[in-house]
């Protein structure tokens, strides 16, 4: 196998692994990403987090999941460079 597809395996289960995660744990890393955006924004607690996260070029953490997932299933199917 070339280490480049193996990488690649490895990485389409690592994001079907996150795909995969329940309700709670997805809100839990939203909170995350939530804390790390008002960080680096020097935004406060009661701000609304989408005008954070848009202008930080975030996407939402399902989104972001379902994103690699497809990104990286498409570019392992069409067989491009790791």
């Amino acid at each position: 196998m070339i280490p480049g597809i193996r990488h690649r395996a490895l990485e389409v289960y690592y994001y079907y692994y996150y795909y995969r995660a329940t309700v709670k744990n997805i809100h839990k890393l939203q909170l995350v990403q939530n804390t790390a955006a008002r960080v680096v924004n020097l935004s406060r607690r009661r701000d609304h987090i989408k005008p954070v996260l848009k202008s930080l070029h975030w996407l939402p953490v399902n989104e972001r999941i379902a994103l690699k997932l497809a990104t990286t299933v498409f570019k392992t199917l069409s067989c491009s460079e790791p």
